[in-house]
């Protein structure tokens, strides 16, 4: 019974991972386990604000970083298009799968995202969000 959780610790030290529910072998980094760049959710994302957006800020009570939040916005003057900037701590060593959505709220504002880089992703919103404050989750997986 030892030598199971012995091997499955040598795997995950390698960089890989064991899936006893479908019984296979994924390695990641072709089995190196080392990477260029940071990887989401090491550090600490910063946000800026699209034309018009008052400010972005991580909202009250949540933890922001490369990987997950939940933003608080204020529309102010914005209407429709960018209206926020999601950028990670550093470059990332690959471009990671981004996705927004709405968090709450009497108000659907069309959330949406536009496709990452290695650096950043922008949250664009498809109806106006003129003088509107609410929450954006936004997620991003390597």
């Amino acid at each position: 019974m030892r030598n199971w959780r012995f091997v499955l610790l040598c795997l995950l030290i390698s960089g890989a991972a064991l899936s006893q529910q479908q019984g296979v072998l994924i390695v990641a980094n072709g089995g190196t386990g080392s990477s260029t760049g940071p990887v989401p959710g090491t550090g600490t994302a910063t946000f800026s604000v699209g034309s018009g957006v008052t400010s972005v800020v991580c909202a009250t009570g949540y933890s922001c970083n490369n990987t997950r939040g939940t933003l608080t916005i204020v529309g102010g003057t914005a209407t429709t298009g960018t209206i926020a900037t999601v950028t990670f701590s550093g470059t990332l060593s690959a471009t990671p799968a981004c996705f927004a959505q709405m968090n709450g709220g009497g108000t659907l504002y069309g959330i949406g995202n536009s496709a990452p880089t290695t650096g950043a992703f922008n949250i664009t919103a498809g109806i106006s969000v003129l003088g509107a404050t609410f929450n954006v989750n936004y997620q991003c997986q390597p």
